[in-house]
C-alpha cells in the first residue's frame, strides 16, 4: 500500500505522532471514582486529533499542533459526545462494552462551509468516528481503531488532550550592543590671526511648504465567487481575490498569508456562507452553555434579513481553546442557509476590539442576494 501525505503536513512531526500515539501494546485500564464506580479513561478530556491513517484511499495525515481544535471529540459520562469537525460543531452518543470496545453514533451537527476548508474533510472525520470499534488510552494518548464498513475503509485516529498541546514559543530577537568607541585625542590647535569678516547680505528665507495630509483609502468592496455576497471592508485591509475558494471570505490588516501547515489563509475576520445547515442550528451551537460562557445575543437585521449577534467565551469544555472570545453575526437566509460574519481571539489580544468593529461595519454594509 502506498501512502501519500496531505499537503502542508510535516512528515517528521507525523512520524513522531504515529509512534507516540498509534503504536502501543497495552490496553487502557479503567479507574474508579470515590463511590467505587468505574470511570471511563475517555471522559474528562477534550481529545484533539493529531494523526489519522485511512486505508483506502491510502492517507496518512498529521494534524499540526498549530491547528489544534479543528478536529476534536469529548466523551461525557452520560453517554453523549461533542466535538469539532473543522468549523462545524458535531455530537452524538456512544456506548462501551468489554474493556476496549466502543460504538460511536453521530447526531445532529452544523454543516457550515468552513472559512476556509480544512485539509481533512469533516465528512471523512465523522465517517471515521462512526466506524470506530476499539479504543486505547495510554498515558496522555488515545487511539481509536476504525473498522471497515460499507462507507469507510478502516484505519486509526490518534488523539492527545487539547489543552496539553504545545504552543510554539515566539521568536526573540537578540540585540548585540554596539562597541563603545574611544575618541582619539584632539591635537592642540595652532592659533592663527582671525581675518576681518566681510559682511554679507542676509537672505530672505523662503516659506516652508505645508505637506498635504495623506488621504485614508476609502472602503473597498469585493464579491464572493458565486456573486451572492458583496462585502465592504476597510480600504487599508487586505482580502484574497485571486483564489476563488477564498474570494471575499478572509480579511486582515496585513497581507494575508496561507499557513503552510494547514493550507488556510490566516486572517482577523471571516465571512462564510452555507446552504447545508439551518439558522437555528448555527445559533444553538454558538450559544450552547455547555461549551460557552459569558454568552450574549441580540436580534439584528443584516442586509434586510433577520439575524443574531453573538458574543461568547469558550469555557474549555468543547473543542475551542479555553478563553477564546468569539464575536459573530449569524444571518438567516431561509432555504438558502446562513451567512456568518465573525472574528475570534484569545484573552488579552489587543486587536480584538478593532477587529470586532470591522465585523460590525461589514454587517452594516454587506449585501446578501
Amino acid at each position: 500500500m502506498t501512502t501519500r501525505s496531505l499537503p502542508g503536513r510535516g512528515e517528521a512531526l507525523l512520524a513522531a505522532l504515529l509512534v507516540g500515539l498509534i503504536a502501543s501494546s497495552l490496553a487502557a485500564c479503567s479507574s474508579t471514582d470515590q463511590a467505587g464506580q468505574p470511570v471511563s479513561p475517555l471522559t474528562g478530556e477534550t481529545w484533539a486529533l493529531l494523526a489519522a491513517e485511512i486505508n483506502d484511499p491510502a492517507i496518512t495525515a498529521g494534524i499540526s499542533p498549530d491547528d489544534k481544535g479543528n478536529y476534536t471529540i469529548r466523551f461525557d459520562a452520560d453517554g453523549t459526545w461533542t466535538g469539532q469537525a473543522d468549523c462545524n460543531t458535531v455530537g452524538g452518543t456512544y456506548t462501551m462494552s468489554a474493556q476496549d470496545r466502543i460504538k460511536i453514533e453521530a447526531g445532529p451537527s452544523t454543516l457550515m462551509a468552513c472559512p476556509p476548508a480544512g485539509r481533512l474533510e469533516a465528512s471523512t472525520y465523522l465517517s471515521g468516528l462512526t466506524a470506530a470499534d476499539r479504543f486505547k488510552v495510554e498515558g496522555r494518548a488515545m487511539t481509536l481503531t476504525l473498522a471497515k464498513t460499507d462507507t469507510f475503509a478502516g484505519g486509526s485516529f490518534g488523539f492527545a488532550p487539547l489543552l496539553a498541546l504545545p504552543t510554539p514559543a515566539p521568536s526573540v530577537a537578540v540585540i548585540t550592543p554596539a562597541p563603545t568607541l574611544t575618541a582619539a585625542p584632539t591635537a592642540e590647535p595652532t592659533a592663527k590671526p582671525t581675518a576681518e569678516p566681510t559682511a554679507k547680505p542676509t537672505a530672505t528665507p523662503k516659506p516652508t511648504a505645508t505637506p498635504k495630509p495623506t488621504p485614508t483609502p476609502g472602503p473597498e468592496t469585493c464579491d464572493s465567487s458565486d456573486g451572492t455576497i458583496s462585502v465592504t471592508y476597510p480600504g487599508t485591509w487586505n482580502t484574497i481575490s485571486d483564489v476563488p475558494e477564498y474570494a471575499c471570505m478572509a480579511f486582515d490588516p496585513s497581507p494575508i498569508k496561507i499557513d503552510p501547515m494547514t493550507g488556510r489563509p490566516v486572517a482577523a475576520v471571516y465571512v462564510a456562507s452555507s446552504n447545508a445547515t439551518t439558522y437555528d442550528q448555527v445559533v444553538m451551537a454558538a450559544t450552547d452553555t455547555k461549551t460557552w460562557s459569558d454568552v450574549s445575543k441580540a436580534s439584528v437585521t443584516v442586509s434586510g434579513l433577520a439575524g443574531t449577534k453573538i458574543s461568547a467565551v469558550a469555557n474549555g469544555a468543547g473543542s475551542w481553546v479555553q478563553g477564546t472570545t468569539r464575536y459573530a453575526y449569524v444571518v438567516d437566509r431561509g432555504a438558502d442557509g446562513v451567512v456568518v460574519i465573525q472574528t475570534q481571539a484569545l484573552a488579552g489580544d489587543a486587536s480584538f476590539a478593532a477587529n470586532a468593529q470591522v465585523v460590525d461595519d461589514i454587517a452594516e454594509t454587506i449585501v446578501i442576494r
